[in-house]
């Protein structure tokens, strides 16, 4: 499963209202939430030159990330997928 994994800071805008701050966006492949966490931890401690993310960031969020569906090509497409849009394609 792919992941996206942001890293947020906590700042204060210039009249002092509290907003969240994004640093990184990571994209992981994993079997969980918790190991693409830990994956895209290590990645941004990495990046960032040192052993612990929390210098950087203060709160991370993980979202499953959706590849965009992809059309077969014809020849391999089952036959009654072909008929029906056949079938659409006169009316």
């Amino acid at each position: 499963m792919h992941y996206s994994v942001s890293f947020f800071r906590d700042l204060l805008s210039s009249d002092g209202h509290a907003f969240k701050c994004v640093q990184r966006v990571i994209t992981v492949d994993a079997d969980s939430p918790d190991k693409a966490i830990n994956a895209a931890k290590q990645q941004f401690e990495h990046h960032c030159g040192t052993g612990d993310w929390r210098l950087y960031a203060e709160a991370v969020e993980c979202e499953v990330k959706l590849r965009p569906l992809r059309r077969m090509p014809k020849a391999t497409r089952p036959p009654s997928v072909t008929r029906t849009e056949q079938k659409e394609n006169a009316s």
